[in-house]
């Protein structure tokens, strides 16, 4: 029988044996009611009445009265008989109702249990408890998941530190002995445990200390989980981010991660250093704008993401001026991709490329493509100016040729005039040439040592008047002391007029009046001589065409577009190079930079002698021989050799000049380079073959010594030259040398 049930049955027994002595005493009541006198009668009656009440269960009817005699003793009595039974039926009631709840909680707890077990037995967690000494009193079947035994295996067994490793087993056993001995409540410890095939497994340990009544330690229960693969996956995203920003951190390009819409940085990586000269730290949590050139620069990029958000664009491009902690601009490619939380953008991605350099390579590689195209028409410009010289050279060396023999005859005064003309306007034409000839480098500069200040000087006496005409006043900025340079004087003559024309034209017509200032200077390896106006000055797209040939922005009939590029032929013959400088209302600047000459040219320029002045030879009755396919020039040259005392034989190929020579004695030979049939350079080759001592007779005419076949064969072979067109004085001499 259990316990409640003993209970029970204890109370009824009391129960039974207080309604028994009630009856007793309504019995005794009913007796005395027989033998009482009438004088307690009455009471006696009330006392009957309330002893049936009280009898039929009203515990709480007042009986009692405040008589003394015997009825009142038995009233009170009664009264006090029927509280006390009032108090043990509460009683009653209340152990009843303590044993039903006691019942219902037994039945709740063994459900509890019952639970607890069907859910211990099948949850994929290790549940255990252990004792106070940490012997293992419960395990459920995932024990043997986690540690390879069966629940029966180690339950009494093992203690829960016999599972450790033997790297982890002194700090993990001083942990939990810690934790025992406070008997702390803890969560999600993580250690090491063994298998039973002797692999590590990672758990995650969880529990709570278990206490008797009076607090004492019982043991633990908890919980563990395997999480040895989670472990290993959060090792590996690890190692995977730390290869990443390794990546990240190796790369040429600075990653930034940056918050929408303020524009903050979260992150970046360590490339920041090296190309904006901010450190990581320095730069988290800190607006872009910082690292903008300009405020606009920042908006502008600002626009274009809002416009990239609205657009739902997944990738924008756009270069940036941006500057680095020293305040330098940098030009930065930014390509931009989104992030995405709930379809919205909330972050960006940004690679910010450093294409300073790039921009500057290409720059110059838009120079370089720039200059390639003007080498490229230079030479179809040398081309044809070679062809061009060549076919005005013939006619103009006859005209200046006879102009000049006609002028040694005693002619009217008129006539006289008049021939000057021809000659001065062949020699112009003449001039037209050789500068068309130095524009296409297809003339060798005649270099001697010069002093800048007084070609300066010479050359602006040529425009004086000029210049005071248009109110153009002429500033002199010389250096106090500057040395001679090595170039030839009449390149750098034509090079400085121009720059004071243009200069003089764009001022008059810009504002009527200007002021053009003239500075020259040195350095370790140039002289510099800059022409500065206050002209109109000039935009960028026209700086960048100045070099063009035939490119002006003068009007028609005011200028060919050849000066400028004709000067940085010349200036780039010479080593040197111009540098311009203007803008748009504020005037121009040429500065023309000459290197400062070498020993082995300065030694060069003292050992040349003045050139020759051209006379009649002293020898009259040399055999001459002519051949030349221009019957003009031959023409020419008869009568002029003729004149001075020569016997000249005529030639009209080189094919009958070969058969001349054969069969005749010549002291001087003179052919033309270019001929129909056989070259003048075939004529050379086939006489002296034949004949070797003629190589010493030979005198070359030519219009065209810009082609390197012909420069060669004359530079090898040492043969003396005269170049179209020539004067007869000039011719002379030139014989006159060759036979001395």
């Amino acid at each position: 029988m259990t316990p409640a049930k003993n209970a029970f049955a204890s109370i009824e027994r009391l129960t039974v044996n207080a309604l028994l002595s009630a009856g007793a005493i309504a019995i005794f009541t009913v007796l005395l009611g027989f033998i009482s006198t009438s004088s307690v009668t009455r009471p006696l009656n009330r006392l009957v009445k309330g002893t049936r009440i009280i009898g039929s269960g009203n515990l709480d009817y007042p009986i009692a009265t405040k008589s003394k005699d015997e009825v009142g003793d038995v009233s009170r009595e009664i009264a006090y008989m029927a509280q006390n039974l009032k108090q043990i039926l509460v009683s009653r009631d209340t152990l009843l109702e303590e044993i039903k709840n006691r019942e219902q909680t037994e039945i709740a707890l063994k459900t509890s249990l019952e639970r607890f077990h069907q859910v211990a037995e099948n949850a994929n967690e290790f549940i255990w408890e252990v004792d106070a000494s940490g012997l293992y009193t419960y395990a459920s079947p995932a024990v043997e998941n986690i540690t390879g035994y069966k629940p029966e295996e180690i339950i009494g067994r093992f203690h829960y530190y016999d599972f450790f490793t033997a790297e982890t087993y002194e700090n993990t056993k001083k942990d939990a002995e810690s934790i025992f001995s406070s008997r702390d409540r803890f969560t999600s410890y993580t250690n090491s445990v063994l298998h039973k095939d002797g692999r590590e497994v990672i758990v995650e340990t969880s529990g709570q200390p278990v206490l008797d009544k009076k607090g004492r330690l019982l043991g633990y229960r908890g919980l563990d989980l395997d999480v040895t693969e989670r472990i290993n996956n959060f090792n590996e995203l690890v190692n995977s981010q730390q290869f990443l920003s390794s990546l990240y951190d190796a790369l040429e390009d600075v990653i930034f991660t940056v918050d929408i819409p303020e524009r903050t940085i979260v992150y970046v990586n360590n490339t920041v250093e090296k190309v904006f000269g901010y450190t990581v730290e320095e730069c988290i949590g800190k607006s872009t704008q910082f690292l903008y050139a300009a405020e606009d620069e920042y908006k502008k990029f600002g626009n274009r993401l809002e416009q990239a958000i609205q657009n739902k664009e997944s990738l924008i491009v756009q270069v940036s001026k941006l500057k680095n902690s020293q305040n330098e601009i940098i030009m930065g490619e930014i390509s931009t991709t989104f992030l995405l939380k709930d379809g919205k953008p909330y972050r960006v991605i940004s690679v910010v490329r450093d294409i300073t350099e790039k921009l500057k390579i290409e720059k110059e590689k838009e120079t370089l493509r720039r200059k390639a195209e003007i080498s490229s028409r230079l030479a179809t410009v040398g081309e044809m100016a070679a062809g061009i010289a060549h076919e005005i050279n013939n006619p103009l060396t006859s005209v200046i040729g006879f102009a000049d023999l006609l002028l040694e005859e005693d002619l009217p005064a008129e006539t006289r005039e008049q021939l000057k003309i021809i000659a001065e306007g062949s020699n112009r034409v003449k001039g037209i040439i050789k500068r068309l000839l130095t524009f296409a480098r297809q003339v060798t500069p005649q270099k001697v040592m010069l002093d800048i200040h007084d070609l300066l000087d010479g050359t602006l006496e040529l425009r004086t008047y000029v210049l005071n005409t248009s109110n153009i006043k002429v500033v002199k900025k010389y250096a106090r002391k500057i040395p001679r340079v090595y170039a030839d004087a009449s390149q750098l003559q034509q090079i400085f007029m121009n720059f004071i024309v243009n200069a003089e034209q764009a001022m008059k017509k810009f504002r009527n009046r200007g002021e053009l200032t003239i500075t020259t200077g040195c350095d370790e390896e140039f002289v510099y001589i800059s022409f500065k106006d206050n002209g109109p000055g000039m935009s960028e797209e026209v700086i960048s065409r100045i070099y063009d040939p035939f490119f002006t922005t003068k009007d028609p009939g005011e200028g060919t577009g050849l000066g400028i590029p004709l000067a940085n032929a010349i200036v780039l013959d010479h080593g040197g190079s111009i540098n311009i400088e203007s803008e748009p209302g504020k005037g121009s600047r040429f500065t023309v930079r000459l290197p400062l000459p070498k020993m082995s040219e300065q030694s060069q320029a003292s050992q040349k002698t003045t050139s020759i002045q051209p006379y009649l030879t002293d020898k009259p009755g040399l055999k001459v021989l002519v051949v030349d396919d221009e019957p003009s020039i031959r023409v020419l040259l008869s009568k002029s050799l003729g004149k001075a005392g020569h016997i000249v034989t005529e030639a009209l190929s080189a094919t009958s000049g070969l058969k001349l020579i054969l069969d005749n004695s010549y002291d001087v030979i003179l052919v033309d380079i270019r001929m129909p049939e056989m070259s003048g350079i075939e004529f050379f080759h086939q006489a002296t073959a034949k004949r070797p001592e003629l190589a010493n007779k030979i005198i070359y005419i030519t219009g065209d010594t810009s082609d390197a076949n012909t420069r060669n064969f004359l530079q090898e072979n040492a043969l003396p030259y005269l170049t179209k067109p020539f004067d007869t004085k000039t011719l002379l001499k030139v014989i006159q040398n060759k036979v001395e």
